[in-house]
């Protein structure tokens, strides 16, 4: 009876549709069937630390008919901890793995789906890519549908985190075709990148169709990752003062639930967005604080890429401007006039500033009134002045 009520309870949960889960043992007669059903559903339900008692006492018993389900406890642990963002603890786990049973018969699809995850996460894309290799043949038309999803997403996540955005945008738009067949977005957590990448390579129109999506499978579902997933998908999707505030409430609240690797994607993209509107010292400050989160979850490939930011300066330093009329302008205005001076299209300004081209041309005209220029060209030369040879140098888009 335990049992069925536990198989209940993780159907429910996976179903989206979560009763009130109790986050610890009923008492200390479980069975190992009943421990594992129970972590798994404690882990969906995202009450992380409850799971991890729960496979970890699975993987105590240590009776000749249980090696089976020691072996799929192991493996669910690692899955939980992805899932709570823990990133140090599931490398660790992956690296026991691999040394306890290098070459298990079972689980192989999600051990391919592991290790292409651990080496993206230490920040090994070479090795990631062997590995994606050799989990081909798990992720074909024949495979299981939920590991081809996962790896996809995983690919997908880890592409987007790089700037390879046209990569990023193939392997997120074959996780979440995949995924329409799960009513749940909390499985596969796909949209959210998405949304993202949509927004990055600006194609607004599909990027709010697909945060529309997400939004509409989300109703009733209390999970604290989907919850800030979806702010920040509505942050990255809105336009100027907006987009700041969207951002800022996303970061307001905390959940004792809440993924730290979550938090601090959200600040990233927060500050990169600081950083387009001209508020370089608070995107500076925001990428440092999001560098300190990133380390403390052991997420060493965020952490890198966010120190990659910081070293290339994509967040551009403050200097002054090359004509005294430019300090009339609003600071968004001044970064808006320079990516002018270098070049740069009003398409292409959007994508960069996450607007649209119709706001970059009315912003374009309220500049062109406010410093009394009437094209183009006398914008870049009012601002590149003294600084005509900065203005050469190639602008690096930012990205994540």
């Amino acid at each position: 009876l335990a049992l069925a009520e536990n198989a209940r309870k993780l159907i429910e949960v996976i179903s989206g549709k979560p009763e009130q889960i109790s986050r610890r043992p009923d008492g200390g007669n479980e069975t190992v069937a009943t421990l594992l059903v129970q972590g798994r559903a404690l882990s969906y339900a995202e009450h992380h630390v409850a799971a991890q008692e729960a496979f970890a006492r699975v993987r105590n018993f240590l009776e000749a008919n249980t090696v089976n389900w020691r072996e799929t406890a192991a493996f669910l642990a690692v899955d939980n901890e992805i899932r709570g963002g823990n990133v140090r603890k599931a490398v660790k786990l992956i690296e026991d793995l691999e040394l306890a049973e290098p070459e298990t018969k079972y689980h192989r699809g999600m051990r391919h789906v592991f290790r292409v995850w651990r080496a993206n996460a230490i920040g090994n894309e070479e090795l990631a890519r062997a590995y994606a290799t050799d989990a081909r043949h798990f992720s074909g038309a024949e495979s299981h549908p939920a590991i081809t999803a996962q790896l996809a997403a995983c690919q997908g996540q880890f592409a987007l985190m790089r700037g390879n955005l046209a990569e990023a945008f193939a392997h997120l738009s074959r996780a979440a075709e995949i995924g329409q067949a799960f009513s749940n977005p909390t499985l596969l957590r796909c949209e959210a990148d998405l949304v993202e990448v949509l927004v990055r390579l600006g194609r607004h129109r599909e990027a709010a169709q697909a945060l529309w999506h997400l939004e509409s499978r989300a109703v009733g579902l209390r999970s604290p990752w989907l919850m800030m997933a979806v702010a920040r998908s509505r942050a990255m999707l809105a336009d100027g003062e907006q987009s700041l505030q969207l951002f800022s409430d996303a970061l307001a609240g905390k959940n004792p639930q809440e993924s730290l690797l979550e938090r601090a994607r959200t600040l990233l993209c927060y500050s990169e967005r600081l950083g387009a509107f001209g508020r370089l010292r608070s995107a500076r400050d925001g990428l440092l604080r999001a560098k300190v989160m990133f380390d403390e979850a052991g997420a060493h490939a965020w952490a890198q890429h966010v120190d990659s930011l910081l070293l290339d300066e994509r967040v551009e330093p403050a200097g002054a401007p090359g004509n005294p009329a430019i300090l009339m302008l609003a600071d968004h205005e001044r970064v808006l006039a320079r990516m002018v001076a270098r070049g740069m299209r009003n398409k292409e300004i959007a994508a960069t500033l996450y607007v649209s081209v119709r706001t970059v041309e009315v912003r374009l005209t309220a500049i062109y009134r406010k410093l009394g220029v009437e094209s183009r060209a006398q914008l870049t030369a009012l601002a590149t002045g003294k600084e005509a040879a900065q203005a050469k140098e190639q602008f690096v888009l930012p990205v994540l």
